[in-house]
């Protein structure tokens, strides 16, 4: 392989997870259609989502939770082989909670997602992501008027 496919396939599996951040975030399944296998699972110490459809339900789920979240993306490592890839990306999830008793709070989650990847003809898919929560912190936030959705 040479330098320039192997630079192509990490940017690859990079934006793959920029694109998940975005499709949790703005709720936008179709997004997630389009990178994740039929049989792909999530999981964390909580729960497992098993299949595209119930990977689908997932940006639902954070809507009903949250008034909005972002997951920003870190550092990443993978490791390509014939098979397939494998991983790990650091982040962080702020979730923004729903306004109680005229107060905003919003809760952080210092993560890690240990992956597994497939590709499907040209295109790379996460067959596996699993979510690992190092930190939790829950701050306070004053909301501005402009830069909601």
């Amino acid at each position: 392989m040479s330098i320039q496919d192997t630079i192509a396939d990490e940017w690859a599996l990079r934006r793959l997870v920029y694109l998940y951040a975005r499709g949790m975030d703005r709720n936008e399944p179709d997004v997630l259609r389009d990178i994740f296998t039929e049989d792909a699972i999530i999981e964390s110490a909580v729960a497992v989502q098993t299949g595209i459809d119930e990977i689908l339900g997932v940006p639902a789920m954070l809507a009903k939770m949250f008034a909005s979240t972002m997951h920003t993306v870190h550092n990443q490592t993978v490791e390509i082989g014939e098979e397939g890839a494998h991983g790990e990306t650091y982040g962080v999830a702020y979730q923004l909670k729903k306004p109680r008793d005229g107060k905003q709070e919003r809760l952080d989650w210092g993560i890690r997602y240990q992956d597994k990847f497939v590709r499907a003809g040209s295109q790379w898919r996460f067959a596996r992501r699993r979510l690992i929560v190092e930190w939790t912190q829950t701050v306070p936030v004053e909301m501005l008027a402009t830069g909601r959705r």
